[in-house]
C-alpha cells in the first residue's frame, strides 16, 4: 500500500506532456510520495523530488499527479541481523 513519505522507483518511461513546462518522472529514479491524489479515473501520486506549476485540468487547478501504477514501492533489507555471524567465533555453530 502507497503512503505519504515512502519511496517508489519509476518503471514506466513518461513521454507525454500535458503542458510544455511540466516536468516528467524518468525511469528507473526513485522518488519520494509527497501526495496521493484519488481521482475518477485513479489515483495519482505528487512527488517531493519534482514540483510542476498549476494548470487547468478537467478536475480544477492543480499541480500535475502521476498514475500510481507507473511506481513500484522501493524495498529495503537490513542485512545488520545477519553481520554477527560473519564472525570467526560463530563458523561452525549450530543452531
Amino acid at each position: 500500500m502507497l503512503r505519504a513519505g515512502m519511496q517508489v522507483e519509476c518503471i514506466f518511461q513518461f513521454q507525454f506532456r500535458k503542458f510544455e513546462d511540466e516536468i516528467l518522472p524518468e525511469k528507473g529514479e526513485i522518488y519520494t510520495i509527497g501526495e496521493i491524489v484519488v481521482l475518477p479515473e485513479g489515483t495519482g501520486l505528487r512527488l517531493v523530488e519534482i514540483v510542476n506549476p498549476p494548470h487547468n485540468y478537467c478536475y480544477g487547478r492543480s499541480e500535475c499527479c502521476f498514475a500510481s501504477t507507473a511506481f513500484s514501492p522501493v524495498v529495503s533489507t537490513d542485512i545488520s541481523i545477519f553481520k554477527p555471524m560473519l564472525t570467526d567465533e560463530h563458523i561452525g555453530e549450530r543452531v
